[in-house]
């Protein structure tokens, strides 16, 4: 199968941190171990409420879904302090 998207390195390392597995993933989210794992490995799509639904229960940052290139640039522009962007995925600048 070809890939949809990279798979989300970020997020693997998060749940392996916390002890979750994609088991338990599935069952937050509705669905079987194995499809949590095509989502995580860029075979399949996040919707946007499993997504919010990762990060509000495992407190894990919404950043873990993003592209590496969007991952860095928002962690540039955080650090610089440009607040001429705004809203940066869900984060409000002042």
């Amino acid at each position: 199968d070809k890939l949809k998207h990279r798979p989300y390195r970020k997020l693997k390392t998060e749940l392996t941190r916390r002890n979750v597995r994609y088991g338990d993933v599935g069952k937050l989210l509705g669905i079987s171990a194995s499809a949590v794992c095509n989502k995580i490995n860029g075979r399949s799509d996040f919707l946007i409420s499993e997504m919010s639904c990762i990060e509000s229960t495992y407190q894990i940052s919404r950043s873990v879904f993003l592209p590496e290139k969007f991952a860095k640039k928002r962690a540039a522009i955080l650090q610089k302090g440009d607040l001429s962007y705004g809203c940066i995925y869900g984060d409000f600048v002042k």
